[in-house]
Parts: C-alpha cells; structure tokens; sequence
C-alpha cells in the first residue's frame, strides 16, 4: 500500500532555514499536536548537543514533519560532512558517534537520521540521491520543498 502523501510546507526547492523559522513553519502553526512539539524539542535537544562538541554541519530536514500531517513519526535528516572545530577526547568521540548513529537518533531524538561524507568526486551524486529522494513526495513526480538547516 502506497504512502499517503499530506500537502507539503514548503514550495520546492532547498529552503535554508534557521531553527526558529523551522520551528515557526514546522511547529507554530499546530498548536495542538503535542507530537510536533515534542520532535521538534528533541530535534533542538540533538542540535544543542552536537553543537557542544564544536561540530559544524549542514543538516537537511524532510519528511511528514514538513507535510500538514498531524502527529509526524519523525524527523528526517541527512547530516552532510559533519566536522569537528576541536580536537576531541575519546569520551566525547563516542558521544558524537552516538548522536550520529542512526538507532540512537531514531530512538533517543525521533530522527530518521543518515549521515554523508561522500569523498569530493561523489559528493554531486550523492546531493543528487537525497535532492531526488527529499525535493518529490511518493508518487516521485510531485516536487516539494526541504529545509537546509547550517550547524
């Protein structure tokens, strides 16, 4: 049985947004859906916490959390070339790997979560996969818009 496909947020495109716009798009509009807010409070809880280490990242943001559907399952996300600004201990080397792991993120933040480094030469075929897989709903013909959110 085919996905439903609930209208989207966003026109299509990469839409570069702060976490307040996020939030105001995502989040503000739907004052009774407690699932929003609450992905949405583990999705800052995620950032803050990446964000601690003195990683910078490029985060891209897709799925029914940018769609009028009520109560989203998750958020999901491609972290692009994450990038530490200091040298890490071992301590915190794990606790980046944790937040990055794809389980830990589902379970602990509610974020379907892929991390991408693609080496240079593969990096406009793997925009490419993730623009085709987040910039169309599921009938892959309609197009629509995803955020981009900077680390």
């Amino acid at each position: 049985m085919p996905k439903i496909d609930f209208p989207p947020l966003l026109a299509p495109g990469i839409h570069a947004l702060t976490l307040d716009q996020l939030e105001n798009l995502a989040v503000s509009g739907y004052p009774m859906d407690t699932e929003r807010t609450r992905l949405f409070t583990l999705l800052s809880l995620w950032i803050n916490k990446v964000q601690a280490l003195n990683v910078s990242a490029i985060l891209w943001i897709d799925g029914s959390f940018l769609t009028k559907k009520i109560a989203p399952g998750d958020i999901d996300c491609v972290v692009w070339s994450p990038a530490t600004k200091t040298v890490l201990t071992p301590a915190k080397k794990i606790e980046l790997e944790q937040l990055f792991g794809h389980e830990n993120a589902r379970v602990h933040y509610g974020l379907d979560l892929y991390l991408e480094c693609p080496v240079p030469d593969q990096v406009l075929h793997s925009e490419a996969y993730w623009r085709g897989l987040f910039g169309f709903q599921h009938d892959r013909r309609t197009a629509k818009g995803f955020v981009e959110l900077k680390l």
